[in-house]
């Protein structure tokens, strides 16, 4: 039988509708202080590792039940280690929340682009792994999507983009939000290149492989021409995004613990 395993830190409330929650799968690990997301996931690994394949699922994320047995079919492959489903934002309505659609567009063609044996990044808010890939995080870890990828094409597995399966997100509905969000992710990526991990970013490639990343805009800009009003918006915020994560290396900012995002509704 599966488990259902949970971590669900900092409101008491949470841990309260768990317990009502009357299903013999359901384990519910929970601490009264925020500790973070790869101190949560390494608290709750030993409930992980057993099990043949694993879902781990961020608590802002919007799953149909069918999702799981539509990413279950694609691991037939034993090659593959790790499989992502296509993310779109469940908000909109401001301009963050449009900036941050053409961020998730971008990242639809980036990881439709590259090969499934390449350092790719996979959004983490949905990520299909096997269980045996699964090993304890670095307590400060921000970017877990892309530890763990990189980690499974260091053992030989392949990455899949389940492009056919979507999974909404709810994503910052300011700009401040935003870019306190890709100033934390940006702050990973720097995190990942002094581990000696270097997943393929589209920031990054634009220095290190112009010609990919350059064909990537183009293909996203045909496939998505509703986004182009908004890519100088884009351009400018994660440029300053990068900046402020470059500062934040060497000064005492704490990114380990996500900030809280104002939800638009309360999830039923």
């Amino acid at each position: 039988m599966g488990r259902i395993v949970v971590a669900a830190d900092g409101d008491p409330s949470q841990e309260e509708y768990l317990r009502t929650v009357h299903d013999p799968r359901l384990i519910v690990s929970f601490r009264a202080e925020r500790e973070g997301k790869a101190r949560a996931y390494n608290r709750v690994l030993a409930h992980l590792t057993s099990s043949p394949l694993v879902f781990l699922v961020s608590a802002d994320v919007g799953v149909d039940p069918s999702v799981f047995g539509h990413m279950m079919a694609h691991f037939h492959d034993p090659r593959l280690g790790v499989a992502v489903p296509r993310v779109q934002p469940s908000n909109t309505g401001t301009m963050a929340t449009r900036v941050a659609r053409v961020l998730w567009d971008l990242h639809d063609v980036q990881l439709g682009a590259l090969p499934s044996d390449s350092q790719n990044v996979h959004g983490g808010e949905f990520v299909a792994i096997r269980g045996e890939l699964l090993t304890p995080f670095p307590e400060n870890l921000v970017n877990d999507d892309a530890y763990l990828c990189v980690q499974a094409i260091k053992r030989g597995f392949r990455l899949r983009y389940a492009r056919e399966v979507v999974v909404q997100n709810e994503v910052p509905r300011s700009l401040r939000e935003l870019l306190r969000q890709r100033r934390r992710v940006n702050y990973g990526h720097w995190q990942l290149s002094e581990l000696g991990l270097r997943p393929a970013i589209l920031t990054s490639m634009f220095t290190q492989d112009l010609r990919s990343a350059f064909r990537i805009l183009a293909r996203s800009v045909r496939e998505y021409p509703q986004d182009i009003p908004y890519l100088p918006a884009l351009a400018l915020e994660e440029g300053f995004a990068i900046v402020l994560s470059h500062a934040d290396r060497h000064g005492p900012t704490d990114h380990t613990k996500w900030a809280m995002v104002e939800r638009e509704s309360p999830r039923s």
